[in-house]
């Protein structure tokens, strides 16, 4: 729901949205990031300074682009072999049990790995039971064969097994750049009949009206729960109020982004937007730069 806003904001508000300080804040935060500053942080500025024109932001950096992708390709081989696996068992329901054996030293293996032993190796080992197998298991075994990592994580970065259903991408599960995670959240995504890769996010410090600490936020003190990367964490030597003699230091936090978002929107200048953005898939690069752990 929109924030209420007096007459003295809405007029602040308007006069920062008006073209000439839209094209200004343009071009400042255009050259800002062409000097390296993340897009995460001009994002921010954007939005503490009107928001976008006309509210929608249609691009995003092509190193963002190639970690999303990555993941959607994960996705796509991994439920590929899901597939193939859920067929194979109905095929075969004989592969949904297998033998298993305890060695002396409490390990266990496979029937699989239990047969490549000789006679007197297989005499260290006992029938332990049997393992039921589902079809993720048949399709993680067979994707490690491929050189895919069973750690859903890397998904970002190289070739990882990933059965997350398609639609959309939390991308704090994943090992991505901070500018990702700041600027695409939780995002939804669809490939379309063209063959266009659509992503859709809002750009928003979320409403919950809570603190880091799960306690009520107050405007002007303490951090807000969703701008934690603005803080600045720093040490400081404490004293020991008993000699006087320096003790282990203590952490001085300085929440610049949470008092900047209270500035904005005491001001009426704080405006969200939506991120609507369309790219051809195929011609979306894959990362497989990441060596395996």
């Amino acid at each position: 729901m929109a924030e209420r806003r007096n007459p003295f904001q809405m007029a602040i508000g308007a006069t920062v949205r008006s073209p000439g300080n839209q094209f200004l804040r343009n071009t400042t935060f255009s050259a800002l990031e062409s000097l390296g500053v993340g897009k995460h942080v001009t994002n921010f500025g954007r939005y503490l300074t009107g928001g976008v024109q006309g509210d929608v932001m249609s691009t995003l950096p092509e190193q963002d682009l190639k970690y999303i992708k990555t993941i959607i390709h994960n996705r796509d081989v991994s439920q590929a072999a899901l597939s193939a696996a859920t067929e194979r068992l109905k095929r075969n329901p004989s592969l949904s049990t297998v033998h298993q054996y305890r060695g002396r030293k409490g390990n266990l293996i496979n029937q699989s790995a239990y047969n490549k032993l000789n006679k007197l190796e297989q005499r260290q080992y006992r029938f332990s039971g049997n393992k039921e197998v589902s079809a993720q298991d048949l399709a993680t075994a067979q994707l490690e064969k491929m050189g895919y990592w069973n750690d859903s994580a890397l998904g970002g970065r190289g070739k990882a097994i990933d059965f997350t259903p398609h639609g959309s991408i939390r991308s704090y599960d994943y090992d991505v750049p901070s500018s990702l995670r700041n600027t695409l959240g939780q995002f939804s995504y669809n490939r379309d009949v063209k063959g266009n890769l659509n992503i859709t996010d809002r750009w928003e410090v979320n409403q919950s009206n809570a603190s880091s600490n799960d306690r009520p936020y107050r405007a002007w003190w303490g951090e807000h729960s969703d701008l934690p990367e603005g803080t600045i964490h720093t040490n400081y030597p404490q004293l020991s109020p008993t000699n006087r003699v320096e003790s282990p230091k203590g952490k001085l936090n300085i929440p610049l982004a949470s008092r900047a978002y209270d500035i904005a929107n005491a001001l009426g200048t704080s405006r969200p937007f939506d991120i609507k953005v369309s790219s051809p898939y195929n011609q979306l690069k894959i990362n497989r730069d990441l060596k395996r752990p």
